[in-house]
C-alpha cells in the first residue's frame, strides 16, 4: 500500500512541474510541505536528512552513505511505516543513479592499480566510497579534496595510507591559480557538477583542465533531466540540482575554449539517469 501511495506521489508531482511555471511550482511546494503528509515522510531518515541538511547541503556525506549502505540502515527502522518509506525512497531513479556513479569512479580507480606513479584528484570527494573497492594499501597517489572538515575526519578514520592525501578545500579556493596541490592524471568529480551553474561549471572546468598531466583525463559526472523523481526530491527533500544531458554537458565543454590537443566524450548510462564527461589532455 505505501509503495503505491509512494509511486502515485511522486508521478503526481513530476507531472505538476513540468506543466507549470517556476514561481507557480514553488508554491506548489509551500503547499505541499505544509500538510500532514510531509511530517509523515521526514522521518524517515533518507528524506528527513536530506529536508533538514545537518551540513548545511542536502546530499552530503553522510547521505549518500544511507544509499549506498541502505539494507544497514533499513534494519535499524522501527516504524513500519517509515520503513517502507525507506525502502521505496532508496531504491528510485536518483538513489540508483548515485550508486552506478560509485561503481563507475571505482572502476576508474581499478584500471589505475598498475600504475603507482599515478596521482588522482577526487573533487568533493565526500567519503571516498569509490576507494573501498582497492584491497589493501593504495597502489597510487588519491588526493581527496573537500570543503567538509567532519567528512575529511570520517575518511582518515577509515583510511591511514599515506598515498591518501587529505585536503580541506572550498571549490572557490581551487579555482584561484595560485592554489598549488600538484597535476594529475585523473581529477574526478562525482555529484559536484549538479550543484553548479553552467557559469560557475565553465569556471572550476577550466581551472580542472589546468592541472592535469600530459595523457591525463578529467571526468565529471552530472544527473540527467529524466529523473521521475525530480518532482518529489525537490518537494519534500529541498533537494534542487542543475540537471544536465549529454548534449549539454558537450556543450560545456566547448565553451571552455577546449585546445587542439584535448579530446572530448560524453557517456551515458543506459540504466540510471547520469552521463560522464571526459576530458582527455593528449600525452
Amino acid at each position: 500500500m505505501v509503495h503505491n501511495a509512494f509511486a502515485q506521489v511522486n508521478r503526481t508531482l513530476l507531472q505538476t512541474r513540468s506543466n507549470v511555471e517556476r514561481v507557480e511550482w514553488e508554491s506548489c511546494v509551500e503547499f505541499c510541505r505544509a500538510h500532514e503528509l510531509g511530517r509523515i515522510l521526514h522521518a524517515d531518515p533518507f528524506i528527513g536528512r536530506s529536508f533538514n541538511k545537518p551540513r548545511g547541503y542536502p546530499g552530503d556525506a553522510e547521505l549518500l552513505d544511507m544509499i549506498y549502505d541502505y539494507p544497514h540502515i533499513e534494519g535499524q527502522i522501527d516504524e513500519p511505516v517509515t520503513r517502507a518509506i525507506f525502502r521505496y525512497g532508496i531504491h528510485t531513479s536518483a538513489p540508483r543513479a548515485v550508486r552506478a556513479r560509485r561503481d563507475f569512479f571505482a572502476q576508474q580507480l581499478l584500471e589505475l592499480r598498475n600504475a603507482p606513479q599515478a596521482r588522482v584528484l577526487s573533487v568533493a570527494c565526500g567519503h571516498l566510497r569509490e576507494m573501498d573497492d582497492l584491497q589493501g594499501s593504495l597502489p597510487f597517489e588519491l588526493v581527496g579534496l573537500d570543503h567538509d572538515p567532519v567528512t575529511l575526519v570520517a575518511v582518515r578514520a577509515r583510511c591511514s595510507d599515506p598515498k591518501l592525501a587529505l585536503v580541506e578545500m572550498s571549490v572557490l579556493e581551487l579555482m584561484k591559480q595560485s592554489t598549488e596541490i600538484g597535476d594529475f592524471d585523473l581529477i574526478y568529480t562525482g555529484g559536484l557538477y549538479d550543484y553548479f551553474s553552467d557559469k560557475l561549471a565553465r569556471k572550476l572546468t577550466q581551472s580542472l583542465l589546468g592541472r592535469l598531466r600530459p595523457g591525463g583525463r578529467l571526468i565529471i559526472a552530472n544527473l540527467t533531466p529524466d529523473i521521475p523523481d525530480i518532482g518529489f526530491m525537490e518537494c519534500y527533500m529541498d533537494w534542487w540540482m542543475y540537471y544536465r544531458t549529454s548534449e549539454s554537458m558537450l556543450e560545456l565543454a566547448a565553451q571552455v575554449g577546449l585546445s587542439s590537443d584535448q579530446q572530448v566524450s560524453v557517456a551515458s548510462d543506459q540504466a540510471t539517469p547520469v552521463c560522464y564527461l571526459t576530458i582527455h589532455q593528449a600525452p
